[in-house]
């Protein structure tokens, strides 16, 4: 009933606590009205028969019997375009929920400190449905854990689209609002606090207590019931100690104290007043620098002083391999020094920075967990998070600024040096592969020949000399031995003789040596018997014949008789088999396999396997083994 009076600055009475709110006068109020469902009782526009139902409706001691909606206007508007913007945004809300609304346009009083943009509205509607019979059942939609965070976020939406429409329709077409906060904005600024008639009264109090000498508990306890600014004209509550000797109980705490908003603990000891002064002191602050995040500017920065470093590593090279100036090299020592420091400065602003993020990171986790979802950090947070951000840019750019500008100092100084010649030796001559090769084998060959003969091998290979070694090198020397060393024995064979394979890089013509007529002859001998045994599998007898050549081989499995075919190794795996099952126990036996179908009973044009003797001796194929 009060809050319904001291908004539309009118009189009603409670007929419920017996008291009458008195606003009348109250400046600032532009002007209220009802608006209630289509149907509704005409008792529902009376502002004071409509909130004293709404109080006999509620019968539980922690009833909800009211909420409001408060809206932030556009300035720019003007007057008759906000009250018909409000008057849209509660017809939504009876539309939506089919309640009652209280609404009231406010505009900021001149005089009494209020900022001249502060056009505000209150909207302030029932929790029951209105019906034709009155109050109806209770809107539950709007207390619910899970459906009243999307309820809330769709009246701010609502809101924001009536908003922008009615700035678009007077002409503001480059004026937007936006319901998201200034964090999910990318915006970079602390949002103010709103002090309101309570915190402006705890600052009163904090004031009075604060140059008050007699420093009387009873006293002090009489003015802080006198100044609690609710509005609330019934008898204040009884002390503590008081009702402890009216029950004869001790309570263990005090009521009236329990039922106010410790503002100076909410505020860190400090005034609501005095909270807005440093919001806005570090937001002016803020707005110094450009408005990218600062996050933003101070990775930049972090990354300029990395290229910085790079020419400073630079000038230590220059300081080692070149002859330079006393004072350059004075400078370049002092350069050294200071990056050092800074990048320990660096190195702490860093730390600083990902700790705060760590902790950011681990409140959404917790209140994830305990809560189901993430809050908004709270001010006090906000306030020592960009404290601290403006505080590291500040550093930064003032020793990235010193940083550069001593950088680019040494750097015109090296480049007016005339005297400056480099001391670093000049490449080595690189060396191939092949000429490596060569240097190794020439080392290798004189360290042979320093060995004395009682330690040289007798048996194998014979070590080159170094004049062999050389002559291998030579593509002509090598071409005459290799003319040299190839002779044949009295049978018309190459005999075996180290034979050099001639070097990657020649030409075919300077080491091919086309066959000789014994050669020919003896090629066409193997492949004429490679013809004629075609796949027989041929045993030669080893003991009889111990021949190494390759036509001793053959001769050999010519003579000895022994051949192996495939029907005599098929029989022979048959028989074995048939010996096996013989010696398995009869419980094990399984039955016999049918006879095997006779060849000619085949499919016709089948190719079938002849033995060795059935081939025509005057057919010389490459395959005589099988047969049409």
């Amino acid at each position: 009933m009060a809050a319904a009076a001291y908004r539309a600055g009118a009189v009603i009475h409670d007929e419920r606590a017996g008291h009458t709110h008195r606003y009348q006068n109250r400046k600032g109020v532009v002007s209220s009205f009802i608006v209630a469902p289509a149907g509704a009782p005409e008792t529902t526009y009376t502002r004071a028969l409509l909130w004293n139902a709404a109080e006999r409706a509620e019968t539980r001691k922690n009833s909800r019997v009211a909420r409001e909606v408060i809206l932030a206007l556009p300035h720019e508007l003007p007057a008759p375009a906000r009250e018909a913007l409000v008057r849209d945004m509660a017809g939504w809300l009876v539309e939506r929920y089919r309640v009652a609304v209280d609404g009231a346009l406010h505009s900021p009083v001149p005089g009494d400190d209020h900022d001249p943009r502060n056009h505000h509205a209150h909207l302030l509607f029932t929790t029951r449905e209105i019906t034709k019979d009155g109050l109806g059942a209770k809107t539950r939609v709007l207390d619910d854990k899970e459906k009243g965070p999307h309820e809330i976020e769709l009246i701010r939406k609502v809101w924001e689209t009536l908003a922008n429409d009615a700035l678009q329709r007077a002409g503001f077409e480059d004026i937007q609002i936006d319901r998201r906060t200034l964090e999910d904005q990318g915006i970079d600024r602390i949002p103010q606090i709103h002090i309101g008639p309570e915190g402006k009264a705890a600052d009163k109090n904090r004031k009075e207590d604060d140059t008050d000498d007699d420093g009387d508990d009873e006293e002090e306890g009489k003015q802080g019931s006198q100044s609690s600014g609710s509005g609330d004209k019934s008898p204040a509550p009884a002390p503590a100690k008081e009702q402890e000797k009216e029950t004869g109980k001790d309570t263990g705490k005090d009521t009236e104290k329990d039922s106010r908003v410790d503002y100076q603990a909410i505020d860190q000891n400090r005034s609501r007043a005095e909270l807005v002064e440093e919001i806005k002191r570090l937001n002016a602050e803020r707005t110094q620098w450009p408005d990218i995040p600062l996050v933003e500017q101070i990775q930049t920065i972090e990354k300029e002083m990395t290229r910085l470093d790079k020419r400073v590593h630079h000038f230590e090279n220059l300081y080692t391999k070149t002859s330079l100036p006393s004072a350059i090299k004075k400078a370049i020592t002092e350069i050294i020094r200071f990056s050092k420091e800074l990048l320990f400065t660096r190195i702490l602003n860093r730390s600083a920075l990902k700790l705060s993020n760590q902790e950011y990171q681990t409140r959404i986790v917790r209140q994830n967990f305990r809560y189901g979802r993430s809050y908004r950090v709270g001010i006090h947070d906000q306030i020592q998070t960009m404290r601290t951000r403006l505080h590291v840019l500040e550093n930064m750019q003032a020793s990235y600024i010193k940083y550069k500008t001593f950088v680019v100092s040494i750097e015109k100084a090296i480049a007016k040096s005339p005297t400056i010649q480099f001391a670093e030796k000049p490449q080595a001559k690189a060396v191939t592969t092949q000429e490596s090769k060569i240097k190794i084998t020439l080392k290798a060959a004189l360290l042979r020949e320093g060995i004395p003969e009682q330690f040289k091998p007798t048996e194998g290979k014979e070590i080159p000399s170094i004049t062999k070694v050389f002559n291998a090198q030579n593509p002509v020397v090598q071409a005459q031995e290799i003319k040299q060393t190839i002779t044949h024995d009295a049978k018309g064979h190459i005999a075996n003789q180290p034979f050099h394979a001639p070097p990657q890089n020649r030409e075919r013509k300077d080491w091919f040596i086309p066959a000789n007529e014994k050669m020919r002859s003896f090629g066409q001998h193997i492949d004429h018997e490679l013809s004629m045994r075609g796949h027989r599998v041929e045993m030669p007898d080893n003991s009889s014949n111990n021949d190494s050549s390759l036509q001793g081989a053959f001769q050999s499995g010519a003579t000895s008789g022994k051949q192996t075919t495939y029907e005599t190794v098929k029989e022979k795996v048959k028989t074995e088999a048939q010996d096996k099952r013989e010696d398995i126990p009869p419980q094990y036996k399984q039955e016999p396999y049918e006879p095997e179908t006779p060849q000619e009973s085949k499919m016709s044009g089948a190719f079938s396997r002849a033995s060795a003797n059935d081939v025509p001796k005057q057919r010389h194929s490459s395959d005589p083994s099988y047969d049409l």
